[in-house]
């Protein structure tokens, strides 16, 4: 998504070119809500009974934030250390940098995800009200995608260094809640008491559905694409999301869940993934930016285009950065003192 972005953001806004680069990257950036569903099913599995009240509930904080800040901040200062020193001589912008996620432009996420941790509570008492009530599922989907829309609203502007407000987690709060509770109903009707065999014919027919649906969607907005439709428009659709691609995109997310659950070797290739992959996100972006278009390839200029050879670049740049960010992230792991700091314990 990364790679596609610095290709769009220099492209002849009114070319094929800038129209497949958007059909890429909004392809891409479907697993943006992907995460945020699947975290927040994942996490209701772990933690389906009571945190213990106010000292299990900050426990449960205590133990993520163990295992997620400190490779936050060790690639958060490595960043600021590559593009703006000025930062860490002044503790108070510093801070302001950590607390908000401003390193790098998706670190947001991460503040985003212990919003979500210190609201966890909340989601996971709507879990069990949904495990108990079609009913309180039906609610609370609704409810979800009216919060959806109305933060399709209110965000026109939407951009990569949006103010607090815009960080909280309200304008994502639908997709973890939809986790919570409607995929495990999903779960139960498709899954309860169908044979081996009929799962895996439901999974398939679900996953071809569900793929063309989102190619048409993400083709929709990309082929309609004209030079008024900003970088921040494809942001919006991206990053914030319509209703229409939310249903497409809750299509894609239970077939993906069939498929995991009637093949066991794709949930255990996703779970090595799995493990490795917060150590990717964290340092990819660094890594592209820093090696892979200042030292290797160059950075995207708007004559790149001026030849179809573009493609062939585009295409060495999204290989070079996911090669080299997952063997910096293995050859880390392996050092028993530096593997906390790409995400292992």
């Amino acid at each position: 998504m990364h790679v596609t972005w610095a290709w769009t953001l220099v492209a002849p806004p009114d070319s094929t070119a800038t129209a497949w680069l958007a059909f890429v990257h909004l392809l891409a950036s479907f697993g943006v809500p992907l995460f945020l569903l699947v975290s927040a099913r994942a996490l209701l599995q772990g933690y389906h009974a009571a945190l213990g009240g106010l000292r299990g509930w900050v426990a449960f904080v205590a133990r993520r934030a163990q295992r997620l800040l400190p490779a936050y901040l060790a690639w958060s200062l490595l960043s600021l250390a590559a593009h703006d020193t000025s930062v860490l001589t002044s503790p108070i912008d510093l801070a302001g940098t950590l607390l908000l996620g401003g390193a790098e432009i998706h670190f947001y996420f991460v503040p985003l995800v212990f919003q979500l941790y210190l609201l966890w509570p909340i989601f996971a008492r709507a879990g069990r009200l949904s495990s108990k009530s079609t009913t309180a599922t039906v609610l609370f989907t609704v409810g979800a995608t009216l919060l959806m829309i109305a933060c399709w609203r209110v965000t026109p502007a939407w951009n990569h260094s949006p103010p607090l407000l815009q960080l909280l987690l309200s304008s994502w709060l639908a997709w973890p809640l939809l986790g919570c509770t409607v995929l495990p109903l999903l779960e139960r009707r498709l899954l309860a008491g169908e044979a081996a065999s009929r799962r895996r014919a439901v999974a398939a027919a679900g996953f071809t559905i569900s793929l063309v649906a989102v190619l048409l969607a993400a083709a929709l907005v990309a082929w309609h694409w004209h030079p008024g439709m900003t970088t921040n428009y494809l942001g919006i659709v991206v990053m914030v999301f319509s209703p229409l691609n939310a249903l497409y995109f809750l299509l894609a997310l239970t077939a993906a869940i069939l498929l995991v659950t009637s093949a066991p070797r794709v949930g255990s290739a996703l779970a090595w993934l799995g493990r490795r992959s917060y150590g990717i996100y964290l340092c990819h972006l660094l890594v592209m930016g820093s090696l892979v278009f200042k030292r290797i390839l160059g950075t995207p200029v708007p004559s790149d285009f001026e030849s179809p050879l573009w493609i062939a670049s585009w295409a060495a740049g999204l290989l070079l950065t996911l090669a080299l960010s997952a063997g910096l992230v293995e050859a880390l792991r392996r050092v028993r003192p530096l593997a906390r700091f790409v995400g292992y314990q």
